[in-house]
């Protein structure tokens, strides 16, 4: 499979998009090797995807980081209230980061976000060139 050609103004590692009808942010591009997930504030940096005023929803309430040693995006959770992927179980701060494949449904309160991220071997890319390539390291998830 060949990966598709650029358009330099969507560039990024990959996109966050709202199931949810309504959500303010129903498509969020990740254009750094991180984002963080939480409830809206007041000058939010651009690496965050606000997701509503729900005070079950910390303004800091997780992270999802590129690791470039496993190939794989992983979830860092923050919030005392936790993040369940799929219909797995609530993932809290004390779990280790847990790997966010392509597709991945994350429900954060009363929101729910649907993590796109590049198909195992097409390389992550950002504005700043590429980071590495999905799936490498063993990670990597499955690919949209």
């Amino acid at each position: 499979m060949v990966a598709p050609a650029l358009d330099p103004s969507r560039t990024a590692y990959a996109v966050i998009r709202s199931p949810d009808p309504g959500h303010t942010q129903e498509e969020f591009l990740v254009r750094h090797p991180y984002v963080d997930l939480g409830r809206a504030a007041k000058n939010d940096p651009p690496a965050k995807c606000a997701l509503g005023d729900n005070q079950a929803i910390s303004r800091q309430h997780a992270r999802v980081a590129w690791d470039a040693a496993s190939g794989a995006w992983n979830l860092t959770v923050q919030g005392k209230n936790g993040v369940v992927v799929n219909t797995g179980p609530l993932i809290t701060p004390a779990c280790p980061p847990h790997p966010v494949a392509s597709r991945d449904v994350l429900s954060i309160g009363d929101r729910r976000i649907v993590w796109h991220g590049p198909a195992p071997g097409w390389p992550v890319l950002g504005g700043d060139g590429v980071l590495g390539v999905a799936g490498e390291g063993g990670g990597g998830g499955s690919g949209d």
